[in-house]
């Protein structure tokens, strides 16, 4: 994938804040390439939790070729909807896998509800996005 690296950092309780003041990701969300997505999750007052960071990125022919042997189809490129690479922004080159806009940002929105299943505890799990990471 074109503009695939590989990103560790150490993140602040301030960056923190940062990032969950970031957009809310919703169904209005306007993605492009190296659109980063975050879910933290807020411990205590004043303790956070990264539990994805994921990056979305534009589909080269070695995803396409994945993507096309995983379903089972000769060739497929849809003009009527975006597709989208999402991957992990620490390890862009493992488990990435084309998605639709609209499943790329539904799966993200779901995984809130992964991590807890108390429905006062989704309040303090945050799903935002960027252009940037600080």
């Amino acid at each position: 994938m074109k503009g695939k690296y590989l990103l560790i950092m150490f993140i602040t309780n301030e960056q923190y804040r940062d990032l969950i003041n970031r957009m809310p990701l919703t169904h209005d969300a306007i993605l492009d390439e190296r659109t980063h997505i975050f879910v933290i999750l807020q411990n205590g007052s004043d303790e956070y939790q990264m539990l994805f960071h994921d990056i979305v990125l534009s589909p080269n022919k070695e995803d396409w070729k994945r993507y096309n042997e995983k379903h089972q189809l000769p060739s497929f490129i849809s003009a009527n909807k975006t597709y989208w690479v999402l991957a992990p922004a620490d390890t862009p080159n493992e488990h990435s896998q084309i998605m639709t806009e609209e499943e790329l940002i539904n799966f993200e929105l779901k995984s809130k509800k992964v991590f807890t299943s108390d429905p006062l505890a989704l309040s303090k799990v945050y799903v935002t996005y960027s252009s940037r990471v600080f």
